[in-house]
């Protein structure tokens, strides 16, 4: 990661970069290539805790329209589930938590 902030987006390309990486190294059988997307993976996970947390110190959902709130809950929820992002389902399920 560089000096910048951590960031959301950032994580997961770099994850997916990883998990490429990792794909590569068990078809050619590379140890060096899973080594380096399994270090891409563990970094990426690294850096959406840290870009979580961040968010979190700044969220403040009470003057959210609840309805629009509760809407972007369960598509982000939805959509973390589909593509296995443990981060967006838990942020999806916050977002509904807050509209009640």
């Amino acid at each position: 990661m560089s000096d910048s902030q951590p960031g959301m987006i950032h994580g997961h390309v770099q994850y997916a970069k990883g998990a490429a990486e990792e794909v590569i190294g068990n078809i050619t059988g590379s140890e060096e290539w899973k080594k380096s997307g399994q270090q891409d993976k563990e970094a990426a996970i690294n850096e959406m805790h840290e870009a979580k947390q961040l968010a979190d110190k700044e969220t403040d959902y009470s003057d959210r329209n609840k309805s629009v709130l509760n809407a972007e809950g369960k598509a982000e929820s939805a959509l973390g589930r589909a593509v296995g992002c443990e981060g967006m389902v838990e942020n999806g399920e916050e977002k509904k938590h807050a509209s009640e």
